[in-house]
Order: C-alpha cells, then sequence, then structure tokens
C-alpha cells in the first residue's frame, strides 16, 4: 500500500499507481454492490440464527401463512469499514496518486456482508405475518410546507427534539448545521461548500397536552413561556415541524415516522436524508463528499456506524416486547446518532413501516428491519457515529470525521470558535478529492 507516511518520492508512487489500476478494476467488482455485480459475500460479523420453529412456533399456530423466501440474489448487504484513519487521511489529504487514492477509497469501507441468511431463516415473520397494520398518520400541527418549495436539496437533516432544548437548537444551526442558513458564518477553515441542504426539528406534542383540543398549543413542554418560545422560533427560522403525538422516548420511531412523512409530502426532492440526535455534530461538508463517492456504486443504500449481531432487550430503557418483535437478534442496523437514507428509499420505508408493528427501537427497526424487507444495501463506515472522547475540538472540524456524538453545548460553540479564529489549521479535505 501506498501510506503517506512511507511515500519517499512521486515516482515511487507513480509506479505503484499503474499497477493500482489493475488493482482497482479487481476490487471494484469485488466491492461493488450486489445489484451491480450479482455477488455475495459472507458476512463476518453473520447473525446467530434459531431455527424458524423455536422463535415463531406461536405465530405458525395461529395460522400466519406458511413460509415464504424473502431474500433473492440482490439480497440485502452490510459494507463494513476496514479502514483507519490514517489510511482515511492518506485518501483525504491526497499525499497519494489519484489512482491509489481511488483504490483505497474503496477499500475505506466497502466489503458487502450478507444478511441473506438471516431473513431466510426469519421469512415467516419478515413476510406474512406483519403486513396489515392499522395505522393511522398523525395530522401536522406545524410546519412550514414550503421549506423547500421548489429546490432539490442535496441533503434534508432531520433533527428529533423537544421543546425546552431551544439552546441547543440555536447552537446547532449556527455551527454544524449552518450550510442551511445563509446568514450564519459559514464553514471554516477555506472550505467551499455550495450544496444545498435544509434542516429541520422534529416535535410531537407532551403527554399532558395530548389530549387537549386546544392545538394552539404547539410544543412539547408544559410551560406557556415554551410555548411562545417554539412557536417564535417556528417564526424566526421556519424549520419547526411539529405532528399531533405524544412526544416520549417509546414514541421516537413514530416521531421519525412523522418526519419521513413530512419529507415524503414536502421535500420529496432530497437527494439524502440525514437523521441526526440533538447530541450530534455532523461535519457536512465531508459527509456530502462521502454520499457523492457511495452513489457512484448504487443508487439506493442506508450509511452509518453499523451494529451487527445485537440482541433484542426484553426489559430496561431499550426493552422490545414478543408482539413487537418476537425474533431474538435484530438485522444489521445502523447506530442511531446519525445515518443517511438516500431519498428515493423514503417513500417505500414509509409505506413498509406503516404497515409493521413500531417497535420503539427506531435505528433497529428503520435501517434494519424496513430496510433489510425492501433489499436496500446497507453501509457500515467507521467514520460515523464516533464519540466525543476519542478526539479533541480541531479533529471534529479538519474533517476527521463525518459525525460525532455526545456533545454538550458548550463543545459545539468551542469547536467552532477555535476553527474561525484560525487556532485549527487547514481543513484536510480538498475541493477535488472524493
Amino acid at each position: 500500500m501506498c501510506k503517506y507516511r512511507i511515500i519517499q518520492s512521486k515516482l515511487r508512487c507513480r509506479r505503484l499507481g499503474i499497477l493500482t489500476v489493475i488493482i482497482t478494476i479487481v476490487v471494484v467488482g469485488r466491492y461493488m454492490p450486489p445489484s451491480f455485480s450479482g455477488e455475495t459475500s459472507q458476512c463476518d460479523c453473520a447473525l446467530e440464527s434459531r431455527t424458524i420453529s423455536e422463535e415463531l412456533a406461536p405465530q405458525q399456530q395461529s395460522g400466519l401463512g406458511s413460509p415464504q423466501s424473502l431474500p433473492h440474489k440482490n439480497s440485502p448487504q452490510l459494507w463494513t469499514s476496514l479502514s483507519t484513519n490514517i489510511l482515511l487521511d492518506a485518501v483525504l489529504e491526497k499525499k497519494i496518486s489519484r489512482s491509489t487514492r481511488t483504490a483505497m477509497s474503496i477499500l475505506l469501507g466497502m466489503e458487502w456482508l450478507d444478511e441473506a441468511e438471516f431473513f431466510k431463516n426469519h421469512s415467516v415473520y419478515f413476510s406474512s405475518n406483519q403486513i396489515g397494520s392499522d395505522f393511522v398518520m398523525p395530522r401536522l400541527l406545524m410546519g412550514d410546507t414550503n421549506r423547500c418549495g421548489s429546490d432539490e436539496p442535496f441533503l434534508l437533516m432531520l433533527v428529533p427534539s423537544v421543546g425546552n432544548d431551544s439552546v441547543v437548537r440555536e447552537a446547532i444551526r449556527r455551527t454544524w448545521a449552518s450550510p442551511a442558513y445563509p446568514h450564519f458564518l459559514k464553514w471554516p477553515m477555506g472550505v467551499n461548500f455550495t450544496e444545498k441542504v435544509k434542516l429541520v426539528f422534529v416535535f410531537g406534542r407532551n403527554e399532558s397536552l395530548h389530549n387537549s383540543k386546544d392545538t394552539t398549543l404547539y410544543t412539547t413542554t408544559t410551560t406557556n413561556n415554551n410555548n411562545t418560545l417554539l412557536m417564535a422560533e417556528q417564526q424566526k427560522y421556519g424549520d419547526i415541524v411539529q405532528y399531533d403525538f405524544m412526544d416520549t422516548y417509546r414514541n421516537l420511531t413514530l416521531k421519525m415516522m412523522t418526519a419521513f412523512h413530512w419529507m415524503v409530502n414536502y421535500c420529496s426532492k432530497a437527494t439524502f436524508v440525514l437523521k441526526a440526535d440533538m447530541d450530534t455534530f455532523v461535519n457536512v461538508p465531508l459527509l456530502s463528499r462521502l454520499l457523492r463517492m457511495v452513489s457512484r456504486l448504487s443508487p439506493r443504500f442506508v450509511m452509518g456506524s453499523s451494529i451487527c449481531n445485537s440482541t433484542v432487550l426484553r426489559s430496561g430503557k431499550w426493552l422490545v416486547n414478543k408482539k413487537d418483535y418476537p425474533l431474538y437478534k435484530y438485522p444489521d442496523y445502523m447506530v442511531g446518532h446519525s445515518y443517511v437514507i438516500t431519498g428515493n428509499v423514503i417513500p417505500e420505508m414509509l409505506d413498509l413501516a406503516s404497515q409493521l408493528p413500531q417497535m420503539p427501537i427506531e435505528d433497529a427497526f428503520f435501517t434494519g428491519v424496513v430496510a433489510g424487507m425492501l433489499h436496500v444495501p446497507k453501509l457500515g463506515v467507521d467514520v460515523m457515529a464516533a464519540t466525543q472522547h476519542s478526539y479533541n475540538y480541531c479533529d471534529m472540524m479538519k474533517g476527521k470525521f463525518a459525525s460525532q456524538t455526545h456533545f454538550k453545548n458548550k463543545t459545539l460553540w468551542n469547536a467552532w470558535d477555535l476553527a474561525h479564529t484560525g487556532q485549527c489549521g487547514s481543513y484536510i479535505l480538498a475541493d477535488d478529492v472524493l
């Protein structure tokens, strides 16, 4: 490998580059999505599986239908990152030749892992027994239905929020989400970011207000002061979207259902849709570059930090009842701190999700179960959903990660201020990379 720390001359890289062109042809064929290459590979983090009789005997006895073979040759897959941060830096800093960079970009996280066995073993559950839910979409209480207008945003950012987090929302608007607000400071360190992006914060209603007939109480908090503040935010920024349901942690899946519903109806031309938590920092320029690169390989996908072989919990904060999801393992899915779905997949996901029992683990539901049933390719990348403890302020601004989580409001401001005052050096992502 032509890693930048051991490169001694441009001549050596040129020679290696010629060889890499040949390697790239082989690598591309190996790491392309099955819909392009027609091949599959074994999942290194293959999910354990029980026989269908062990887990679904009660359902079969209830006459829920005979097993059906859901998977086909283009079965859902999972890319997993094989890269190190040093390798990523080499690609982004252009310390290597273009042909070598192309091959290494592919190796940064594109090994297709086969989920077909998991879905085949549980084909009864994933085919006939769930379809037919009586789901009714909550009504839209507040939201700018012309937020996107005739624009075709490259990236629509959906951030679930609660009413009393106005300070955090303001920090998000003025830091990492600033590309969505033309009058705020641009991304620092000389980054020329020109993609069209939009941001909306998504809300439900507070439980104490849910049964109220007064639909002017458009808030998830209980005080009149916060009611007024939330409505004032909408008047000022137009980025508040609220639906009529109880806004609780257990309703996060429903919350994202309403977010996707808003996207399909009022921002349907968005190329990519990002879901990010309030305590997450997103390096929007780097994420956009990665999305452009991946979109060359597959027209539809789910991308994030992947979780394999995850056990379903039946107690505690993340409990899932057997009636909502009877299996003891989840399909591979993306961590909910931040994940991206291609816009062309959202309508299908919304339609299918509305017919399924909505288990409360939102990330496993949408990026695991629903995406898997729709045969949407899954791309796991190490540069998303890193934890805040693994880097310093300048790392997050300079493009070492596409997203990081577990942030406090003060951290966002400190990192942003350091970058804008020139204390973080230059951005590592050149304009013509990826």
